[in-house]
């Protein structure tokens, strides 16, 4: 008997049938106090009254307590057939001409090549598409279940936690606040699934194709994300923080508000990616292209983004302080009012930028280029500016100009004659 067939008796209609139950209960009850009015004339002495109420709780009592015990010891059989005819199959399998050979999983035949293997482990070695995709509703269901042990619920049902949802086909499931920390989904289908607020810390979901999930504030802390495929995934509000994302295809993906401190996200595809308000504080972004990214409002504060691309995007009001953006392209990036306190800029091109209100006291800017830059109200007191290149800048005026260009600023041949006048 398959997961299925024993979950026939479901909440909704355990809840029926407690329903029923009060509904009969409240009938009999009803009659026999019915009966005592008409046996005393209608007029009950108060202790005849007492006794009926208290006898009438008793009887809802006891038939209560009769029909859940009825109810739990049929669960019970249910899930210990199930467990049954699971061993019987396994050592129906284990006897299998093909299998007991010892012949190659990729030597026997294939009856059915158009459908492709959803499982691995257990599932891999079913003798027919049915059972595999029987086997697949299964563990959905399971998943699916408002359960705090989801590993001893598996258990029960005959499936293997450690090696069951590695490979299998869980495409949208709805497994909302589901349990699965240190679960091995490695290679598992869950594409279009919800898994909002779900404990993923440390599971491996290497190789997991992850297209259009929901994993909204989601725990994925610490988790093996090696090679997934992310793309327009929801991940807001997720704990991504230490989490390895290298090389993963993030196009579309909504990380607005997410925890992505310390996460590696080094040769990542982040087009179109939302990072508004995202805590990306110590995460390494070195080399990434994050052209069309918004950035608006996120922390960054001691990240690496040295030789980013980040031409356009959108940085204002961001927490970059001490951050590495040595040679990153900044080129028309919207910097307005962003915290720049004491990061790394040299080399960066800043060409046109928006600077206005930015923060950038303490800051490395030798060899920077930030010619058309606006720096308007930006500080710029205590910055290295030794031959960073300067010129058409809105914001400086004349003192200032001559004052960067005391601490090694390069101006334009007119901008220099003008400021030292």
């Amino acid at each position: 008997m398959t997961l299925v067939n024993r979950k026939q008796i479901s909440l909704y209609e355990e809840a029926e049938a407690g329903l029923n139950s009060l509904v009969k209960q409240t009938a009999q009850v009803g009659v026999g106090l019915l009966g005592m009015l008409l046996l005393t004339g209608g007029n009950p002495p108060a202790l005849t009254v007492g006794l009926s109420v208290v006898g009438g709780i008793a009887f809802v009592a006891w038939s209560e307590e009769k029909r859940l015990t009825k109810f739990y010891a049929r669960q019970t059989q249910l899930i210990h057939n199930s467990v049954i005819a699971t061993e019987t199959t396994q050592s129906e399998l284990k006897h299998h001409p093909v299998i007991a050979s010892g012949t190659k999983q990729s030597q026997i035949p294939n009856t059915s090549e158009s459908e492709p293997t959803k499982f691995e482990g257990r599932q891999s070695q079913l003798p027919n598409s049915s059972e595999s995709e029987s086997l697949a509703n299964d563990i959905k269901q399971i998943l699916e279940a408002d359960t705090d042990n989801l590993s001893e619920l598996m258990k029960q049902a005959g499936l293997n936690p450690d090696e069951d949802l590695a490979g299998a086909d869980l495409s949208s499931v709805k497994a909302v606040g589901c349990k699965l920390s240190r679960f091995n989904l490695s290679g598992a289908n869950l594409d279009h699934a919800d898994l909002s607020r779900a404990d993923l810390s440390s599971a491996n979901l290497s190789n997991a194709k992850l297209a259009n999930i929901k994993l909204c504030r989601a725990d994925l802390s610490g988790a093996n994300l090696r090679g997934v495929y992310l793309i327009f995934a929801n991940l807001s509000g997720a704990n991504l923080s230490g989490a390895n994302l290298s090389g993963v295809n993030l196009i579309g993906v909504n990380l607005s508000g997410a925890n992505l401190s310390g996460a590696n996200l080094s040769g990542v595809n982040l087009i179109g990616v939302n990072l508004s308000g995202a805590n990306l504080s110590g995460a390494n972004l070195s080399g990434v292209s994050l052209s069309g990214v918004n950035l608006s409002g996120a922390n960054l504060s001691g990240a690496n983004l040295s030789g980013a691309k980040l031409s356009g995007v959108n940085l204002s009001g961001a927490n970059l302080s001490g951050a590495n953006l040595s040679g990153a392209n900044l080129i028309f990036a919207n910097l307005m009012g962003a915290n720049l306190r004491g990061a790394n800029l040299s080399d960066a091109d800043l060409w046109s930028a928006e600077l206005s209100d930015a923060e950038l006291s303490d800051a490395e800017l030798s060899n920077a280029n930030l010619s058309h830059a606006n720096l308007t109200a930006t500080n710029l007191s205590t910055a290295k500016v030794e031959s960073a290149r300067f010129g058409n800048n809105a914001g400086l005026d004349e003192d200032a100009k001559y004052e960067l260009e005391k601490r090694g600023a390069i101006f334009p041949q007119d901008e220099r004659i003008a400021a030292m006048v």
